[in-house]
């Protein structure tokens, strides 16, 4: 379920060890369960009330997937880029200086 997808996503965040806050792997399955579960889950539920076919059940929780990890993606690169006051929450690095190891910061590493 969606609330077993999020709570993993946490425990996963705050157990991994160094190896795993450094994986790409690890990085896209934390974000599936913290961001695009919610959105994948929420645009399946909508195919399901519309009446929609197994494939297009199927097709919509795609969709919100990958519109879930898109809008993480974004996130974490405008953490880096734009001010708490406009992006309305920590912003400047505060993922960082939390020690949350974000696609950037991956991709930085490479």
């Amino acid at each position: 379920t969606v609330l077993e997808h999020l709570v993993a996503g946490e425990v996963m965040q705050l157990n991994a060890d160094r190896t795993e806050r450094l994986s790409y792997d690890h990085y896209m399955k934390k974000t599936y369960y913290k961001t695009a579960s919610l959105l994948a889950h929420s645009c399946e539920a909508v195919a399901v009330l519309g009446g929609a076919t197994a494939e297009e059940r199927r097709s919509a929780h795609l969709y919100g997937k990958h519109l879930g990890i898109a809008f993480q993606l974004v996130d974490d690169a405008l953490d880096f880029d734009v001010d708490n006051a406009e992006l309305g929450k920590p912003g400047g690095g505060a993922d960082m200086a939390n020690g949350l190891v974000t696609l950037p910061v991956l991709y930085a590493m490479e």
